[in-house]
């Protein structure tokens, strides 16, 4: 078994594109555990711009993935845009997952046969997408959905529906770029205490 443990690091570009039949994923960050118990966990940081063919930026096979205060933006896959939890237990807890695209389903986050549960998150999705996070993924509360031009039914990713008025990408004084809450944010003060 083991741990890892990325702490206040950003993730920008990485690439996992290899043959249709080979099991490329996590552009980013890939934990395949081999049979033995891993532990992973992602601590204030931020993906942006990786690309693979499950999991944009993340694929994990962890017995159990923590990921706290994160960011994913504009991260690419054909399935899982930004996440992809093939295996064991993930929890995501105050992060926001941004503009994420899969060609194929879950733009922001695609479970196989995880238990995943998340926590005081943000999912905002490409305008129009229906299709953001795979059925069963867990609402631990606090969570927002929201797809760019908001009909009225929201996303498939746990939550409220409600416009969190993100701004770009930005140093927003901490240890990597982030996305602050606009003036009109509906995420404002959405957040459980208790899950913080």
């Amino acid at each position: 078994g083991g741990e890892v443990v990325v702490r206040d690091s950003t993730f920008d570009g990485n690439t996992a594109l290899g043959a249709a039949a080979t099991d490329t994923g996590g552009g980013a960050f890939y934990t395949n555990d081999g049979g033995f118990s891993t532990t992973s966990t992602i601590v204030r940081s931020t993906f942006t711009q990786n690309e693979s063919l499950s999991g944009g930026a993340i694929r994990s096979n962890s017995d159990s993935f923590f990921i706290t205060n994160s960011t994913f933006v504009g991260n690419l896959a054909i399935n899982g845009g930004a996440i992809n939890a093939r295996l064991g237990v993930m929890t995501i807890y105050n992060s926001t997952l941004a503009l994420n695209e899969a060609s194929g389903a879950d733009d922001s986050l695609s479970v196989e046969t995880a238990s995943t549960t998340v926590y005081n998150t943000i999912f905002w999705t490409q305008p129009g997408a229906a299709d953001s996070c795979s059925g069963g993924v867990g609402d631990g509360g606090g969570n927002i959905n929201w797809s760019g031009d908001y009909t009225g039914g929201g996303t498939d990713c746990p939550g409220t529906a409600a416009d969190p008025d993100l701004l770009a990408l930005a140093d927003n004084g901490g240890y990597t770029e982030t996305m602050a809450l606009g003036g009109s944010s509906q995420a404002v003060d959405a957040g459980v205490a208790a899950n913080c």
